[in-house]
Formats: structure tokens, sequence, C-alpha cells
């Protein structure tokens, strides 16, 4: 048995012969990941039938929706692991892929879970021959982001509707005051009212013009979630094209953002390499995702007086590194 840190499993540390890697710390980007499965997952010279079993060791909270942050944290770090599932002969990404219980979890469920993981790691046999069958098949599900309905913001913001009303609204009533007041003698002059109203409206319309036309705007060009997030979408992916994390122009791809039953969102990209799906797929999380650790932080912020609104987004870390890399993602994202 060895027992090391994080900075001892990443590069430059090889033991083909090991099988098994029990992770007990908390691992955050693909690459970091990938380089630490890697101790286990490597093929070994004169052992062509090795199989090896990597453990992600996770704590569950059954009071918190999700499973609790540890839980929630793993599941967005297995969106980026490729696996064999765990009944198909597939490979795939996702917690799906275990088809263990899901949250919310009680006791009952995660003895079961412990259960089924042990009687699978203890016959790796099986396990070889799964991954065989899928190798063979060439079958390989294609890289997705799933964005929970929680995670996402609403549909139509109603701030610049309520202002161009509120103004409209104010400057009508004023107007017939106005118009009561010069006319006391015409109370009950039905004609007054009726063009004290109308140039107040007028007035109105005019003065919240800029209100009402951002609000037509917003539901011409981003009227669905769909629309909002392929946006964000396209600024990220334009991004690692320009600094060279992703090699296939925009143009030769396609970023496909479609509605899920649950209400929530799911990506993925129509033409890349399985790298390229990933890395984009693990930024777009991070961008997406409740906030960690990143060394930039996006921050927007939008209104005035009683409607300001702040929004908060992590820099992905592949963009993260270098300040000029954020800052071509800063002006892709005000461009957009």
């Amino acid at each position: 048995m060895l027992v090391g840190t994080t900075a001892l499993l990443g590069e430059g540390w090889d033991a083909p012969s090991v099988n098994t890697l029990i992770l007990a710390s908390y691992v955050g980007s693909f690459m970091l990941t990938n380089q630490m499965r890697g101790r286990a997952i490597r093929a070994e010279r004169g052992n062509a039938d090795k199989v090896a079993n990597v453990w992600h060791l996770v704590c569950v909270d059954p009071h918190m929706y999700g499973g609790g942050y540890d839980y929630q944290s793993l599941s967005r770090r297995f969106q980026s692991l490729n696996g064999v599932d765990a009944e198909l002969a597939i490979i795939q990404t996702g917690m799906k892929r275990l088809r263990i219980a899901k949250p919310p979890f009680n006791k009952q469920g995660i003895n079961e879970t412990n259960r089924i993981m042990s009687t699978r790691a203890k016959d790796r046999i099986r396990l070889f021959e799964r991954w065989q069958e899928a190798v063979q098949k060439g079958e390989k599900k294609r890289e997705e982001v799933e964005i929970s309905a929680n995670q996402l913001p609403r549909i139509f913001e109603y701030r610049n509707t309520m202002k161009s009303l509120f103004i409209m609204t104010i400057t009508t009533i004023l107007s017939i005051l106005y118009s009561i007041g010069e006319n006391s003698y015409h109370l009950h002059s039905w004609k007054e009212l009726m063009v004290a109203l109308i140039m107040g409206l007028l007035i109105g319309i005019v003065l919240s013009s800029p209100y009402w036309w951002r609000a037509l705007r917003i539901l011409l060009f981003n009227s669905t979630l769909e629309a909002r997030m392929k946006h964000v979408a396209e600024t990220l992916y334009q991004t690692l094209n320009e600094i060279g994390i992703i090699h296939t122009p925009m143009k030769q791809n396609k970023i496909i953002i479609h509605k899920e039953d649950s209400g929530g969102l799911s990506g993925y990209l129509e033409h890349s390499t399985t790298q390229e799906q990933k890395l984009f797929i693990e930024a777009l999380a991070q961008l997406l995702d409740p906030i960690e650790n990143p060394r930039y932080i996006l921050h927007r912020q939008s209104g005035k007086c009683l409607w300001i609104r702040h929004d908060y987004h992590a820099i992905p870390d592949g963009i993260g590194r270098k300040k000029e890399h954020v800052e071509v993602f800063l002006r892709n994202w005000k461009k957009n």
C-alpha cells in the first residue's frame, strides 16, 4: 500500500502495476483528475488483462438538496470522466453510468450502494469483459453538460417592463391632474380628460422608450433559456478557440442546447474531438456552477437604484490561468 498526496500522483510519478486507487482528497479540474486516475488505469507491460479500480470517496447529506455539496461536486467531476456503464456495454460519462441510488439519500440506500460497489470491485473479470465489448462495439455516448433548473435564471426579466409601465402611469396621472387643475370648470368634460389621457400616455411612451425597447429586445433575442445559454456557450467556445485550448474553428462546429423534461438544460458539441468536448463541457460547467475557488470571477451588474441586480460567475480554470486569456473572454462576453 502507498499513501501519497495529490502532488505525488501528479505528473512525473509512474507505477503501471498499481491497480487500485482511492481518491480521498478533493480533485478539481479535468486535467488534474485525469492525471491522478492515470496512475492506475495505464497499461502494464506483460499484463494485458490488467483491470484497475478507482474509488471516489464522497460524503452525502440526506438533509440537503442534491445530496449535499460534496456529492454535487463529485457529480460535476464525473461529467468529464469516461467509464463503462454498469449495465450496458457502452462508454460514457456522468454518475448515471454507475446505476446507484440517487438523492435524496437515506441510510439504507447508502449501505446498499456501498455493498454494490464493493461487489463490483471484486469482479474484475466481468469489468474487463464489459470494457472489451464496449471498445469493440465502438459505442460511446456524446459528452454533455447538464444544468439543473434551479441553476438557471428566469426566462424573462420584468425589470425594464415594470420601469416603462411605471413611467407611463405616472406621466398619464400627472397629465390628467394638470388638465383638471387648469380647467376646473370643465370637470365633467370627457373630451378634455381624454385629451389629457392621450397626451400623458404619449409623453410616458417617449420617456420610457429606452426601457420597453430593452424589454422587447430581450423578448425577441433571449426569450428562451436555450437562447440565453447558447449565447453564453458560444462566447466560451470562441474564447477557448482563440487561446488555443480548442482547435476546431467555431464555423466548423455546432453547439446544441436543448431543454430537458425536468426543466433544466443540456448541451453538447455536434462536431468535435473527445478531448475538445471534455474541455468545453468542463469549462461550461465551471462557468454556470456555484462558485468554488477560481482565480478570477466575472461580476455582472444590471439596473439602477431599486432595480440593481448582481450576478457572479467563476472564470473556468483553463481560461483563468493567464490574465490575457481572461481579457479575451471578457471582450467576447461584452460583445455577445
